[in-house]
């Protein structure tokens, strides 16, 4: 399932597909540096996959620091390659 945590992917979708990997919406990922209450929803996504044994992946890990809370989660990044994308 991708973009995990926005629009239309949610947990209803997860209890009727059951994925083998879900990725965390990058909105998510990229407020983890600074935004307590994205960390907490990230975290329980990442238990909940972990649960159902669904691998969690974290998109748009730009930085040194949004990868370090990604690990921290017990996420894995997409790529260890961090670019920022062309704007």
């Amino acid at each position: 399932i991708d973009d995990f945590g926005a629009g239309y992917s949610n947990f209803s979708r997860i209890a009727n597909l059951s994925p083998d990997f879900i990725k965390i919406d990058g909105t998510l990922i990229e407020a983890l540096e600074k935004n307590a209450i994205d960390r907490v929803v990230v975290k329980h996504i990442v238990e909940f996959c972990k649960e159902l044994g669904i691998e969690p992946i974290a998109e748009f890990v730009s930085k040194e620091t949004i990868l370090k809370e990604v690990k921290k989660s017990g996420n894995r990044p997409r790529s260890r390659v961090l670019r920022v994308p062309a704007s």
